[in-house]
């Protein structure tokens, strides 16, 4: 699932790390949460909510809110729908 265009962005370090630990859990056909995610980020948990606000405003990723933070779920969008 992932793409190859996502190292041409010039995105930073942290947010093509959230990006490609998107696409290891879905590759594992886990869901993609934020709790997940945490568990595996290896930055702070204001570095990891930067990145994925950068990675929803491209529409690399779709938001699925939840009432707690913890609870969200993320999904990878096709390289036809970033904007970019």
């Amino acid at each position: 699932m992932m793409n190859q265009e996502i190292f041409r962005l010039n995105l930073e370090v942290e947010e093509v790390s959230l990006y490609l630990l998107c696409c290891g859990l879905a590759d594992t056909g886990k869901p993609i949460s934020f709790s997940d995610l945490l568990s595996v980020w290896n930055g702070d948990r204001k570095s990891m909510e930067k990145s994925i606000g950068t990675l929803e405003s491209l529409n690399i990723l779709s938001v699925h809110g939840a009432e707690k933070k913890e609870n969200t779920i993320y999904s990878l969008n096709s390289l036809e729908k970033w904007k970019i």
